[in-house]
């Protein structure tokens, strides 16, 4: 949970209305998904908002859970599963501590 990720700098995003859209800046990205990846739900939204490269995973869970006013252990698992899903798109990356 002390993980930090930040944006992947091969992605752009735009926020419309209530939506967020993840577009790849360029044609050498690692994914094999789609083009553009839709975020329609304000959970996922917020997340996105919250990945800064500053925040460790457990603390964009606190906010998650404080935001939406959600026990931690009921949104714990669905905060990590998107991580995981954007991490496995190419979307963010986990950034490494300087030595």
């Amino acid at each position: 949970m002390d993980k930090i990720y930040t944006k992947s700098e091969k992605v752009g995003s735009r926020k419309i209305e209530n939506e967020l859209v993840i577009v790849p800046l360029d044609d050498k990205t690692d994914t094999e998904k789609p083009e553009l990846f839709y975020l329609e739900d304000p959970t996922s939204v917020k997340i996105w908002e919250l990945i800064d490269g500053k925040r460790k995973l457990s603390q964009i869970i606190d906010e998650i859970a404080a935001y939406f006013n959600i026990e931690k252990d009921k949104i714990k698992d669905d905060v990590v599963d998107f991580m995981s899903e954007l991490r496995d798109n190419g979307m963010i990356l986990e950034k490494t501590k300087k030595v």
